[in-house]
């Protein structure tokens, strides 16, 4: 027990070395049910639909292994304050880890350890396997799941190792426990890939040497069944959520960012010295006003000379420990070398021949690239735990050697001293970063109460959306992915959730856009269809993108001149809005229109704003949007569109299918006088005459072209020949060229246009606020659509650029602050003939940049980039706002496709002048090269081309926008199931949650009680005509046969829930039997040790007693 204590001990002294007093340990990835437990607990034990995140989303990792930890917080909360909660968590589960490795070399070298003197050696490992700096790299900026991963792999393997051995009902009984109280680790369900990589290794080797198939499966099955409540659910969400989650923006542009990051760490000296891109990570540190190296002490501390030499000789030691386990063939110790081996696979990415397994491991199986971009988050804790065993052998392997007990103390006490050394700056306040030991403001304690006492229903818009990013940055020191949810009941939209649904997304591109445009209609629009009941201003967090100020002030006056919304109340630099109509989150709409296609992307749902409620309906829709997303700001191969060009004209080509059209189809094609701002017209001139026609797009349906035909503006003059034409609102002069010019002229205004000879000129006005603007209605002969291509001109001018690169343009070298990659910092833009070459290498980046003052921010622009992708990172294209200061567009260019084409729409009503940013960088060591051969800018009529639609049998005239919403009494059980009553039928009933296949309704007759709630599917009748409304929640379209008697209910529930139910059966019930195997064997050796003392008594031995009469004689009639 001396060197427990001395554990327990070391770690006291751990937490009073890094424990701030009144402060929260908070920030990065942080998991925090302490702000309201029993909330906390309801939505791990219904976790499987989780309506808190944003508008809802299958749980994409595994919310539900959370349980227990929220269990451990609730019991630690029974006699220490709130803020200690997590702090205490944090260190108990390290001196656990400890703890239970101790334990676990007691076990394995029990031979060894058997003399007293050997066990301070298993002191010395337990000691490394606590502050190796691959465990301080995941205990800096603790995340619960990795540091329960951390407590649970030497209790594990030491009970997986016992019932290997023994499997009696007892040992499996313990491990069954074990396993279950360490189901947390399985959060990031990776990390439980890991363990069972562990769990594989130590039955393979058991059942290899024993040929005892049968203890091992039965192990492995021991492990799962006390996971079976988290493993099940999320086996469904991981077959159904991978192609979600790996192609969401924040993935899309982060994972190989992340993933050549850890790269950089994953030659062999970085993973044999458990160097991992922690130790490199940059943070901006408030306090400072700027960025800093996030392990600053840990970093120097492993590059002085001492540590290196040090290190080297436990690197040293480690290894003779894994050389004598080969030699000697201690086949206990194989499951750990076999172990160490497949996660050494995995970090040593950037070492020959492993890097290209792991290349092959990405490209083969991508959800496993996705989810192992961070190999050094999910493998180092397995590989220093075989790495701390191995260290403890060799140190037993060199006490062999030297013979003599003193030599042997003098090696324990030197190792437990190069320890120490190793781990001084945990010692120094370093052991979880100072940046994360923070006062929480007490503004969000008094934000959650105010929350709590509020109905959990209200969805919660939360603001500043001034970015797609998730990571916040607080002026009170906050920073990482948040933390609200932890405490308020309602459901917020926080970036945080967005990389797990596409809805989410799209929600934040629809209220952003509506807010920077400081568009009142489509804010309206947004808060309605999204169902938002409050928004919460955060005027705490900082702009981490630019570094510029947030304009809280100009957001206030936008909010608050919404009639709409009216502000509750204000805690501290928190403030609470509440917008007025229906925000239930069941309701009914009435005579909806049917819609299609479906679209992912948009700034703005234009078939919201025209029509209000509608429904996807892919077979029989009413309208059909030839292009309802132009969005280019994800990757290119998310488009729904494609795009060719020739020498004049830009060709859309859709990727939606259309449904049939039948015999009264008709196409509409706005007026581009009713959409844009820029109107691109050709101007003529023959014998002194002006003919001004407007440059229509052009469709064809399946190949055939359909004209639309328009009337030009005449205008004659007193020339015989026009040599110019000056357009006086934008200052453009321009010759004519074979009789025609093409250019610009304003839409709701009174343009000015100057035309002459060469000698003298006439003035001349359009005023086109008072040009009709009606569409244009052309039939359509072709029942069903196979193709659909749009065709826009080319208009050069003030807006338009053939080529930007044969024009003015900068090149930009960017080195990073810090030295971290020694030999490999370059960043190397250069010009060669009509091409830019963008190269960088070790933490570095080369740019591209141009601006254009000039372009109307009311306007919409295509972007036309030709590249050649080399290596490394792709090209990531920005544009900025110069006069907001703030990124309006950001994406990434292909590595395929020569030509990237982007879609700029309008960004806001006012100003001029953006910014163009082409930038290749390097995050690691790896190179970064491509070139940029071409950059083409045009104004483009981006909202006529998104309008352009086919009406079946629907007059134009009769469209009216209806986005009525009338609420019904309805009863929310859990997230999974509720229950609506009273409804009309020949409507359509809304559940305001992200439409998903699992969601059902069924028709329950009479009063439901219990049973019906729980079976629906038994006894009660489906409502097959599931529906997605407004392109994002569910739907059913209810009929007369939904009311019977007038007592009808409709259940919605998830079906995918029930797959958690059946976990917990699985889990509980394999608990109660090997309960019950263990009393049962008990008792039966009671009854044999019972029935043998009494064979003592009488004088018999045991041996005359078995000849004499079977067992069961021994046995009283009383005790059969």
């Amino acid at each position: 027990m001396i060197y427990i204590a001395a554990l327990v001990l070391l770690e006291i002294l751990l937490f009073f070395t890094n424990y701030r007093p009144g402060t929260f340990l908070i920030g990065w990835d942080n998991i925090m049910p302490e702000f309201n437990i029993w909330l906390n607990l309801q939505r791990s034990i219904f976790g499987v639909w989780q309506d808190y995140r944003g508008l809802g989303i299958l749980d994409g990792m595994a919310q539900t292994a959370n349980l227990f930890h929220t269990i451990y917080i609730f019991l630690l909360s029974l006699v220490l304050p709130q803020e200690l909660l997590r702090y205490a968590f944090i260190m108990l589960s390290h001196l656990l880890g400890g703890v239970g490795f101790f334990f676990l070399v007691s076990y394995l070298f029990r031979e060894e350890g058997a003399r007293t003197n050997k066990k301070i050696f298993f002191l010395a490992g337990a000691m490394f396997y606590m502050f190796n700096l691959g465990v301080i790299q995941m205990f800096f900026a603790p995340l619960e799941v990795f540091v329960i991963h951390f407590a649970a792999l030497p209790w594990l393997a030491l009970f997986i190792t016992k019932a290997l051995k023994n499997p009696r009902p007892l040992n499996l009984l313990i491990l069954f426990i074990t396993s279950l109280l360490f189901s947390p680790q399985g959060f990031v369900p990776t990390i439980f890939v890991v363990f069972c990589i562990l769990l594989g290794a130590l039955s393979f080797v058991h059942m290899i040497k024993t040929k005892n198939f049968k203890t091992g499966i039965m192990v492995i099955l021991t492990v799962l069944l006390a996971n079976a409540f988290w493993l099940l659910p999320y086996s469904y969400s991981a077959i159904k959520n991978q192609t979600v989650i790996r192609n969401t923006r924040i993935n899309e542009f982060s994972s190989e960012e992340i993933f050549y990051r850890n790269k950089a760490h994953g030659d062999l000296k970085s993973v044999a010295t458990l160097k991992g891109f922690m130790l490199t990570s940059i943070e901006y540190d408030q306090a400072f006003k700027g960025d800093v190296l996030f392990m600053l002490k840990w970093y120097q501390h492993y590059n002085s000379l001492p540590y290196q030499i040090l290190f080297g000789a436990v690197l040293l030691t480690a290894f003779a420990g894994l050389i004598r386990t080969v030699l000697k063939k201690q086949n206990s110790m194989y499951p750990y070398a076999l172990s160490v081996l497949i996660a050494f696979i995995f970090l040593a990415n950037n070492t020959i021949v492993l890097e290209q397994i792991n290349n092959v491991i990405r490209a083969v199986v991508p959800i496993l690239g996705e989810a192992l971009r961070f190999p050094f988050t999910k493998f180092i804790i397995l590989f220093t735990f075989c790495f701390s065993l191995f260290f403890v052998q060799g140190l037993l392997f060199f006490d062999k050697l030297v013979k003599t007990k003193i030599a042997g103390i003098f090696l324990a006490a030197t190792a437990i001293l190069v320890v120490s050394y190793l781990a001084f700056p945990a010692f120094k306040g370093q052991f979880t970063s100072p940046l994360l030991r923070l006062e929480l403001p007490n503004y969000y304690k008094e934000a959650f109460s105010y929350f709590s006492s509020k109905n959990d229903n209200g969805r919660i818009a939360v603001f500043p959306m001034y970015t797609f990013w998730n990571w916040q940055y607080r002026d009170w020191g906050g920073r990482g992915s948040g933390f609200l949810w932890y405490g308020i009941p309602q459901p917020l939209t926080e970036r945080a959730f967005d990389p797990w649904s596409n809805y989410n997304e799209q929600f934040y591109n629809e209220m952003s856009n509506a807010v920077n445009t400081q568009n009142n209609n489509l804010f309206t629009d947004a808060a309605s269809k999204y169902n938002i009941k409050y928004i919460l201003v955060d005027t705490t967090i900082l702009n981490s993108i630019t570094r510029y100020a947030i304009n809280y002030d100009s957001l206030a006056k936008f909010l608050e001149a919404s009639s709409i919304i009216s502000q509750k109340k204000t805690f501290g630099k928190l403030t609470v809005y509440e917008l007025k109509g229906n925000t239930s989150p069941v309701f009914t709409i009435d005579k909806p229109v049917n819609i299609s296609p479906a679209f992912s992307f948009e700034k703005e749902d234009i078939i919201y704003s025209n029509l209000g409620n509608y429904i996807v309906d892919d077979k029989s829709a009413n309208i059909s949007y030839l292009l309802p997303s132009l969005f280019s700001g994800k990757l290119q191969q998310d488009r729904e569109f494609e795009t060719e060009e020739d020498k004049d004209t830009i060709t859309f080509i859709s990727k939606k299918k259309y449904p049939p059209l039948g015999k009264n189809a008709v196409l509409e094609v706005p007026s581009l006088y009713s959409a844009e701002f820029l109107i691109p017209v050709e101007v003529k001139t023959s014998q002194g005459k002006v003919s001004i026609s407007l440059l229509q797009p052009t469709v064809y349906i399946n190949n055939k072209k359909i004209e639309i035909k328009d009337n030009p503006i005449e205008i004659v003059t007193g020339f015989a020949n026009l040599s110019h034409i000056t357009f006086g609102d934008t200052s453009y002069a321009v010759p004519f060229k074979n009789g025609v010019v093409r250019s610009y002229i304003f839409s709701n205004n009174l343009n000015t246009i100057r035309i002459g000879d060469g000698k003298s000129g006439e003035t001349f006005f359009i005023d086109t606020r008072n040009i009709a603007n009606s569409p244009y209605l052309i039939p359509i002969i072709e029942e069903r659509i196979e193709k659909v291509e749009i065709v826009v001109s080319k208009v050069k001018g003030p807006f338009g650029f053939d080529n930007i690169l044969s024009q003015n343009y900068d090149l930009k070298r960017n080195i990073g602050g810090f030295e971290l990659y020694p030999g490999k910092k370059a960043s190397n833009p250069k010009r060669e003939k009509n091409k830019a070459i963008l190269e960088a290498q070790g933490n570095s980046s080369a740019e591209l940049s141009f601006y254009r003052d000039n372009l109307f921010h009311q306007a919409s622009y295509i972007v036309l980039a030709d590249s050649n992708y080399k290596s490394g990172l792709p090209v990531n294209f920005y544009m900025d706002n110069t006069f907001e200061n703030r990124p309006e567009f950001e994406t990434k260019l292909s590595k395929d496709k020569k030509t990237n084409s982007f879609v700029i729409p309008k960004t806001e009503d006012v100003f001029q002048g953006y910014g163009f940013h082409f930038v290749v960088k390097s995050v690691g060591t790896e190179k970064a090269s491509s070139s940029i051969e071409r950059i083409s800018l045009y104004p483009f009529p981006e909202q006529t081309l998104r309008n352009i639609r086919i009406l079946v049998n629907t007059a134009p005239q009769y469209l009216v926008k209806n986005a009525v919403q009338a609420p019904i009494e309805f009863t929310k059980i859990v997230p999974s199931l509720y229950v609506a009553k009273n409804f009309d039928t020949n409507s359509v009933l809304v559940l305001s949650q992200a439409y998903d296949s699992g969601w059902r309704a069924y028709q329950i007759n009479g009063k439901p009680n219990f049973i019906k709630l729980a079976l629906p599917f038994i006894f009660g009748k489906q409502i097959k005509n599931h529906v997605m409304v407004n392109n994002w929640e569910n739907g059913w379209t209810l009929d007369k046969s939904s009311i019977i008697n007038g007592q009808s209910s409709i259940v919605i529930v998830y079906l995918p829930q029930y797959l958690q139910y059946l976990g917990f059966i699985l889990t509980l019930g394999t608990l109660g039997f090997v309960v019950f195997k263990t009393v049962r064997t008990h008792r039966k050796n009671l009854t044999e040790d019972d029935s043998f003392d009494r064979l003592k008594t009488s004088n018999i031995s045991p041996q005359k007693a078995e000849k004499a009469a079977p067992d069961e004689t021994l046995i009283a009639p009383e005790e059969k």
